[in-house]
Formats: structure tokens, sequence, C-alpha cells
């Protein structure tokens, strides 16, 4: 009797084993092995799909006007008169898209970001400029995440223009 059972249970581990053999060598015949990661190909910007850049990142404040022209990203961003500014959340929607930009992309070469403030009669005033340019390195610019204070790092790595008005906007 012993042998019988030792005889069956080798029989069934057998089988057992042979059949986890099966869904590989069926998913390998038929081409269905799915990669873990794939290289992200960078988005080539154009007029048409400018929208898909920004479906990537979202932002705090409200966009105005995004405009596309001879390799540079032109974006305008917006407040009301009575709304105020939380700086930290400015600079990480400037940062955050500027990053996207340059990594997501391959040829945005510029970005333009201005914070502008509606006034009531439809005339704009401009409250902040910043601009930015592809790096030649590779890492230089790192994921927003990775940035502790990303105010200091904007302020510190790229040309800030401050207009007249923009402290007073500035939330406490």
């Amino acid at each position: 009797m012993p042998r019988k059972l030792v005889a069956a249970v080798m029989v069934s581990a057998f089988l057992a084993l042979m059949l986890s053999f099966v869904p590989a060598l069926t998913r390998e015949k038929y081409g269905l092995v799915l990669p873990t990661m794939r290289e992200v190909t960078p988005i080539v910007v154009t007029e048409q799909n400018l929208v898909d850049l920004f479906t990537l990142t979202p932002t705090h404040y409200n966009i105005k006007r995004v405009k596309w022209e001879n390799h540079s990203l032109y974006v305008d961003f917006y407040v009301t008169p009575a709304q105020s500014i939380e700086e930290a959340s400015l600079y990480q929607d400037f940062y955050t898209l500027a990053y996207h930009s340059f990594s997501l992309t391959r040829n945005v070469d510029n970005l333009f970001f201005r914070l502008l403030e509606e006034g009531i009669s439809g005339r704009s005033r401009v409250l902040l400029a910043i601009s930015a340019e592809r790096s030649n390195q590779s890492r230089a610019y790192p994921a927003p995440e990775r940035i502790d204070d990303i105010t200091s790092f904007v302020q510190k790595n790229f040309p800030v223009r401050e207009e007249p008005g923009f402290a007073e906007k500035l939330s406490p």
C-alpha cells in the first residue's frame, strides 16, 4: 500500500510541475510576454498635441493662455484681484511644468512662465515672470518630489522677475 501511495504522490507532483510550465510556454508562443518596464518615448510637441503635455501636469492655479512657437513654450497663469497667492504652490506649478516640459518632450527648448492678475476692465498685469531652458545635462532638473524647498530652488536656479504688486498678493 505505501508503494502505491508514494507512486501516486510522485505522479501528482510530476503533473503539477509539468502544468506549471504550460502558461509560460503559451505566453511565449503567442507573443504575450509583457515587459515589466518600458522606455518612455518623448513627446514631440506641436500645436495639435500641446494639450497632452498639460494633462500630465496638474496645477494649483488656472492657465489663461498657452502658446507654442519656435521650440518655446509660453504659459500664462492668472489670479483674480481678490485671490491671494500661495508662493510655494506657485513655484511648484512652475517647476513641475518645467520638469515635465524638458523630461517628457523632445523639442521644448525654452519655457516662459508668467503669473497675471486679471483686472476688472479685462486688462491684465504681470505679477511674476520666470524662464527656463533645456539643459544639456541629463540630470539638470531633479524630480519635483526630490526637492525639499521648491521656492528656494527655483529662486536660486532660474531667472525670476517679481513685479510690483506681487508681494502684496502673497498669502500670509
